[in-house]
Order: structure tokens, then C-alpha cells, then sequence
């Protein structure tokens, strides 16, 4: 901490001293203050890809969904293959209510990452329970949940799966599903 404050003292424009004490603060449990010294990093160097990054995901977790858009979206563009920021921009979208665009960030995720279950599983849950009915179609998240493979299977997947048997209507596979992934 006294070796950042000294970085800071001594170059305030330099993003990495920025950067290394909004590490530490978030390290320590002090997200909100963290936020304006990941912004510091980011004003000194908007290229910094690792503090727009942490920036965007400190944002979103102290509810900032809307800024946090903006930054997900500049580690995107300067980065497009960034696994992190494509599935935390969807997250955010997924908190802010906006399902629609949330599916479709996920699915360009699948396609950029079709090795990540973790864009197939999510994409899967928007098609199977998301409130908005013009999102849902679960015929189009049961062929991505029967692509699962059984390394990937797991509660999490588990209980994906029981989302999508439900929205087909076979609640008595879905239950029993989810009581595995309970347990």
C-alpha cells in the first residue's frame, strides 16, 4: 500500500500506481473505493485492458450495471476475443432486465468461445427462464444443453438442464434433475 501511495506521490499520471492501489483496495474489501482508482488507471491509459476490465466488474458488483456496460465494451473492442468481458457485459444485461440483448451477447460469445460451457450454459438459462417470453425458446436451449458433455457435468450444469426440462414442460424430469444437482 505505502509503495502505490509513493508510485502516486511521485508520477499521478502513472495508470500502473493507479491500477496496483485500486488492486489492493479490492483485495482488501474496499470495492467502492477501489472503483475511482481503477477509473484513475483507466483515464491515464484507456488501453490498460486489465483495468477496464476490473473496472467494468467492480462496477457491476456495487450495481453501476449501466457504466460497467461501457467499459465491458472497450476491453471488447480493443480485445475481442476477452472471455471476461463478454460474459460479464451479458451478466450485467442480465441484471438490468435487458434479456434480449443479454442472449445475444451470449450467443457471440458462444461463437467466439464454442469451448466454453459457461457461455453455452448461460445462453441456455436465458432461453429457458427469462421473463420476457420473446426471449424464451426452450427448443433452442435443449440443443444447447444436450451438447453438454459429461466432463462438464456438474450441479450448475445439473441444475440447467431441470431450467430447460421445465420450460418444455417435463417438470417431473426437471425435478428430478434439479434434486441431483441438490445434491
Amino acid at each position: 500500500n505505502r509503495a502505490s501511495q509513493r508510485a502516486l506521490e511521485l508520477a499521478p499520471d502513472l495508470a500502473e500506481a493507479h491500477f496496483g492501489m485500486a488492486d489492493l483496495l479490492e483485495r482488501g474489501g474496499r470495492e467502492q473505493e477501489a472503483v475511482p482508482a481503477f477509473k484513475a488507471a483507466v483515464a491515464a491509459n484507456p488501453t490498460f485492458i486489465a483495468a477496464q476490465l476490473r473496472l467494468a466488474d467492480a462496477l457491476r458488483r456495487t450495481d453501476q450495471l449501466e457504466e460497467s456496460l461501457s467499459h465491458y465494451r472497450q476491453v471488447i473492442a480493443l480485445e475481442p476475443a476477452d472471455l471476461a468481458a463478454r460474459f460479464g457485459e451479458a451478466m450485467a444485461l442480465v441484471r438490468l432486465d435487458r434479456y434480449a440483448e443479454a442472449r445475444d451477447r451470449l450467443a457471440e460469445g458462444l461463437t467466439v468461445h464454442p469451448e466454453q460451457a459457461i457461455f453455452r450454459q448461460a445462453l441456455a438459462r436465458i432461453l429457458a427462464a427469462a421473463p420476457d417470453e420473446g426471449v424464451r425458446d426452450g427448443e433452442r436451449a435443449w440443443k444447447l444443453v444436450e451438447a453438454i458433455s459429461k466432463e462438464q457435468a456438474h450441479p450448475g450444469a445439473f441444475e440447467t438442464l431441470a431450467m430447460v426440462l421445465a420450460e418444455l414442460g417435463h417438470f417431473d424430469l426437471a425435478l428430478d434433475w434439479q434434486r441431483l444437482a441438490m445434491s
